[in-house]
C-alpha cells in the first residue's frame, strides 16, 4: 500500500474514532428530596485518547531523535510534514449543535435533558487530534527506515 494511502487511511480512521466519541447526553431531576442527575459523555474518553496519543506520539519523537543523534545518523532530506491535509479529517471536531428540553415525569418531578453533538472540550480534542497527526507524521521521518518513499504531493498549492 502506498504510504500516502496508509497516512489518509490511518488518520481518517482516527479522527472517525474521535468524532464518534464526541457527543453527550444529561438529564436531571428535580424532586422534592433534591436534585439528581444522570450523564453520559464519551467526549471525555475522546479526549483522553487523544491527549493519551499525543503525549505518546511526543515521547516517541524525543525517543528516536535521541537515538539518531547517539549513532550519528542523519534524517533524509524532505518534508517533515508529508501531508497537511490529514488536518481536515479533524475538522468535524469543531462543530457542535447541543439541545435541551425539559418535561414532567409520572411521579411529578421536572426533568431537564441536555444534549447533542460537540462540547466545550471539544476544541481540546482538536486540537489533540490535529498535534497527533503531525506528530505522527514527523515520527515516521525520524524512524531508522531511511528506505520509505514520502507521501507525494497530489495538488498544486497545497
Amino acid at each position: 500500500m502506498n504510504p500516502c494511502t496508509k497516512l489518509h487511511l490511518g488518520s481518517a480512521v482516527y479522527c472517525a474514532l474521535l468524532v464518534g466519541l464526541n457527543w453527550f447526553r444529561s438529564v436531571e431531576y428535580s424532586r422534592q428530596f433534591g436534585v439528581t442527575s444522570e450523564s453520559l459523555a464519551p467526549i471525555a474518553l475522546a479526549t483522553l485518547l487523544s491527549l493519551a496519543v499525543a503525549l505518546y506520539l511526543i515521547y516517541r519523537c524525543v525517543r528516536s531523535a535521541l537515538t539518531r543523534l547517539e549513532e550519528g545518523r542523519k534524517v533524509r532530506g524532505g518534508r517533515w510534514i508529508k501531508s497537511w491535509s490529514v488536518i481536515l479529517y479533524a475538522l468535524p471536531l469543531l462543530w457542535h449543535q447541543i439541545s435541551s428540553s425539559s418535561w414532567r415525569e409520572p411521579d411529578g418531578a421536572l426533568a431537564t435533558a441536555t444534549g447533542g453533538y460537540g462540547h466545550a472540550l471539544s476544541s481540546w480534542v482538536f486540537l489533540f487530534a490535529v498535534l497527533g497527526l503531525l506528530l505522527f507524521q514527523i515520527l515516521t521521518r525520524l524512524t531508522p527506515n531511511d528506505e520509505d518513499a514520502d507521501c507525494q504531493r497530489t495538488t498544486r498549492g497545497m
